[in-house]
């Protein structure tokens, strides 16, 4: 996975003033102090947990270097085990989050968009985590049209202008832009398959995605810029072919002369004249090759983004920003400087016509965007004006670009008109559409308007990467996320909203017996914050205990995993950073715990969740020692030795009546190493991993009753306990996305999950009662749902069309009516499974279809009407790879 470390602090940007009470003084926590510096905890996170689990694999002989492209392979390979292997499997909604203009607070980060050439009214929104949204009302109401594609990031879309049935997108983003390929939607969004632009799995060297762009001239030529080259296809996306190596960011057309086209790399652009053949390009002068900024002393690797303008054809408008950090000015980041090249028709090369030049406006200077993209986008309009956003939006005043006005907030009084952090910039029908870290911006064209507010278009796409979340059994209405670039928010109703802590949250609980105190956190335990009955207190562990952790942002500090409120005492909390801190009374004071034999830091800190017990387990970071303390931290057992696998563990849980049975989940690609359980606190385990994916296994919730235990994954949540016979799906209409946290509510029978890209979601908790004799179902039926019974299930309803939905009908006898119907590019099984965990025979019965059986792994019947996606023809578009080779 490709990162780089570029920040040395934290962003901490509030939506409102936050006023911390810190050692009964009151301290004004300064947004523009933190604001600049967001980044380095995310990536350090996701890189290094990248590296140690590939690490793992190779000590383990797994050879799989992509594994975005390995999760997509077992995705479509066991996409019938996945669908047939269910009963009652919850009924997933999603948490709704104030559909309110959040104005910089945000709901989650958006890459890129693009519109219908035909209907200003309908455009898409690529996300991070999220997928690709689309409006068809001009951004009053989006919907998913990715929900059943096993990736969740895009990086890039693009609407094909002879035909906008026709989209394509570019997946990767949600960490380090690694992607799974491009995919193609010829209805609209509706379903989808794979192109020719597809990894190798095998490849030490994964794709990474940077932009897709379509040649103005012919729609069945793209572009796809990645970290391997420039990639060509001239079919639509049939086959692709690299015509430019090197790590390629972006790339444009000349107007008026598109056959003429701009890539953009490290320090340079290049230029083709015949449509990007690989013989034509030709390197343009190198960015800095006779000249530097004022005070800028080296400037090494640029990763440039470019722009072209009918202002002026012959123009290409760059920005290019700082990857390390020797800007002698600010060095705290890397900065943005924009520069004008010409293209010269003789030598057909571009030339630096106007040398580079600091962005700054409002004493404040451009710096690039955040984590995940090293660079700040540019935009040129019409009047050749200048839009160029990264950390901030600037316009410049002039065509010349040396002055520059401040878009994204007010220049005095601080009011915030977007969220910081840009990814790319795009225009249609007179506005420009600015994507953030916090959703997308919209403003009418304007280039010298310094207090001209925008509109957020998507506070209500529930797109939110969150880490961990929190319910509490005393309002069924209340959660916390703590979100990737949007903060630890509040959530006390469908309409109250709140962000507490800002910057990247990691953190949150809520108090068992008083649901006002409620805690949150950036990365590594930093500004933690107790907010008591409205009173924010800052109390961050480690400060004056004479150690590493006096310092800040100190620690190996795992999101959501490090920091705990003990579920049945009030006043006890545990935080695990380069120590292991206990405190008895709600954070005020802690006491630091010292774990025999322990050099490294501590990732996952669990306490006892029984009433009895003041049990501690830790996970080390980095040794992976496993250790117990059942006196609060006291003493301590190491349990080392008798761990069932030599991988990262990803969660650890403890039953709620017995601290000594404890389950734990592992990342990796070990298909029969996901979930353990050890009844003696560690000295014995039972593998339970039997009958899951082969993709990381994320969390654990346990219930307490029947050995009742869920597990969240890369491709949902899956249930199992005494009376289930191993695991069933119980993911019905939840997405396909990376389950980062399950919360177990006994009182109100539910189960919540945090996703890292489309918020949180709640279910009704497993109940084999749930599940009725008969059933009739005649409606219409889409996205991934099983509908069972323990007898008879009777239909002449309509299964809609989508690649992506997988419907199943699970009963005794499940008879199709004459009436029901499964549309073309639909995916519908009838099986016999019912709700009881032994199968039972399948009856054929009335169809109009005239459907042609074929066998599932269970040996159960399935109907496939002819012309429909199953799972056989899914696993052929997942193998029609190009794979690429390892430069």
């Amino acid at each position: 996975m490709i990162f780089k470390m570029i920040k040395k602090a934290i962003l901490f940007f509030v939506l409102s003033v936050l006023f911390v009470n810190k050692s009964s003084a009151q301290v004004l926590i300064n947004e523009e102090e933190k604001e600049v510096h967001e980044g380095e905890g995310a990536q350090k996170y996701w890189r290094e947990l990248e590296e140690a689990i590939k690490e793992k694999n190779e000590e383990n002989g797994i050879e799989i270097p992509n594994r975005a492209a390995f999760k997509t392979k077992e995705f479509y390979e066991h996409a019938a085990q996945q669908r047939n292997n269910l009963s009652v499997g919850g009924q997933w909604s999603q948490v709704v989050q104030a559909n309110t203009n959040q104005q910089g607070g945000g709901m989650g980060r958006v890459e890129d968009v693009a519109f219908d050439p035909n209907n200003n009214s309908i455009f898409y929104v690529a996300t991070a985590g999220g997928g690709l949204w689309k409006t068809i009302n001009d951004g009053a109401s989006f919907f998913c049209t990715t929900s059943g594609l096993p990736v969740t990031g895009v990086s890039s879309v693009v609407v094909d202008y002879s035909n906008s049935s026709i989209i394509y997108i570019f997946t990767g983003s949600a960490q380090g832009n690694v992607s799974a390929g491009v995919f193609k939607s010829t209805n609209g969004g509706s379903s989808w398959v794979a192109t020719g632009l597809q990894d190798s799995i095998y490849n030490p060297a994964p794709l990474v995605s940077y932009d897709l762009k379509m040649l103005p001239t012919s729609s069945n030529v793209l572009y796809a810029a990645t970290n391997k080259g420039l990639y060509r296809t001239i079919n639509g996306g049939t086959s692709w072919v690299r015509v430019l190596e090197g790590v390629i960011f972006d790339v444009e057309f000349k107007p008026q002369n598109p056959n003429i086209i701009y890539a953009s790399t490290y320090q340079k652009v290049w230029t083709s004249t015949v449509y990007g053949d690989t013989a034509t390009w030709k390197s343009g002068e190198a960015l800095f090759g006779f000249q530097y900024p004022t005070q800028v002393v080296s400037l090494g690797f640029l990763q440039i983004r470019i722009a072209v303008s009918t202002a002026n054809p012959s123009a290409v408008y760059a920005c290019a920003s700082i990857i390390n950090q020797n800007d002698s000015v600010y060095s705290a980041d890397g900065g943005s400087f924009y520069v004008k090249y010409n293209y010269n028709s003789t030598t057909e090369k571009l030339e630096v016509s106007q040398y580079p030049t600091k962005i700054q406006s409002c004493f404040e200077r451009m710096l690039r965007s955040g984590y995940g993209r090293d660079y700040s986008d540019i935009y040129v309009g019409s009047s050749g004006l200048i839009f160029i956003m990264g950390l901030e939006a600037m316009a410049s005043l002039n065509t010349s670009g040396i002055s520059w006005v401040l878009k994204s907030k007010q220049c005095t009084g601080g009011n915030r008109w977007m969220h910081v952090d840009a990814g790319k910039i795009k225009f249609s029908n007179g506005y420009i559409y600015a994507c953030t870290d916090g959703g997308l911006f919209r403003q009418a064209e304007n280039y010298n308007n310094a207090n001209l507010p925008w509109t957020d278009l998507t506070a209500g796409v529930e797109i939110t990467q969150s880490y961990v979340h929190a319910a509490t059994p005393q309002d069924a209405e209340m959660y916390i996320y703590a979100n990737q670039d949007n903060g630890t928010h509040v959530r006390t109703s469908s309409t109250v909203y709140n962000t507490f802590v800002g910057g990247d949250g990691t953190s949150c609980a809520i108090n068992p017996t008083n649901k006002n105190i409620y805690y949150g956190s950036v990365q590594n335990g930093e500004y933690l914050t107790r907010i008591d009955n409205g009173i924010a207190t800052n109390i961050t562990p480690g400060a004056g205990c004479n150690c590493k952790d006096t310092s800040g942002y100190s620690g190996s500090f795992v999101f959501g995993r490090a920091f705990m409120q003990q579920p049945f005492n009030n006043n006890y909390l545990v935080a695990a950073k380069n120590r292991l801190y206990v405190s008895s009374n709600k954070g005020t004071t802690w006491a630091t715990k010292i774990i025999t034999g322990s050099v490294k830091t501590h990732y996952i800190a669990r306490i006892s969740t029984t009433n009895s017990s003041n049990t501690i387990y830790v996970v080390e970071d980095s040794t992976g020692r496993l250790v117990r303390s059942t006196n609060y931290g006291a003493t301590w057992t190491d349990v080392t030795a008798s761990k069932p696998f030599n991988g990262i563990i990803s969660d650890l849980a403890i039953s709620p009546i017995n601290d000594l049975d404890i389950y734990i989940s592992y990342y990796g690609n070990s298909a029969d190493s996901k979930i353990f359980r050890s009844t003696d606190g560690g000295i014995n385990w039972t593998n339970l991993s039997t009958g899951l994916p082969n993709v990381d296994a994320r969390t654990i919730a346990l219930t307490g009753s029947a050995n009742g235990v869920y597990l969240g994954n890369d491709f949902g949540v899956y249930y199992r306990d005494d009376n289930t016979n191993g695991w069933i799906s119980f993911s019905n209409n939840l997405p396909i996305v990376m389950v980062m946290n399950l919360a177990y509510d006994a009182t109100n029978a539910k189960i919540s999950a945090a996703t890292f890209g489309r918020g949180i979601w709640v279910s009704d908790a497993y109940n084999i009662l749930d599940c009725p004799v008969t059933r009739t179902l005649n409606s219409i039926y889409f996205n991934r749902n099983t509908f069972s019974a323990s007898s008879d299930i009777t239909s002449t309803g309509t299964v809609y069309q989508d690649y992506n939905s997988r419907i199943t009908f699970s009963a005794g006898n499940v008879v199709l009516s004459p009436g029901f119907s499964a549309a073309q590019n639909s995916n519908f099984v009838a099986t016999a499974q019912g709700c009881l965990p032994e199968p039972v025979l399948l009856r054929q019965g009335s169809n109009i279809m005239q459907p042609s059986p074929e066998k599932d792994i269970e040996g159960n019947l399935i109907y496939i009407p002819n012309n429909i996606s199953n799972s056989a023809q899914q696993k052929n578009v997942s193998e029609k790879n190009n794979k690429l080779d390892n430069k």
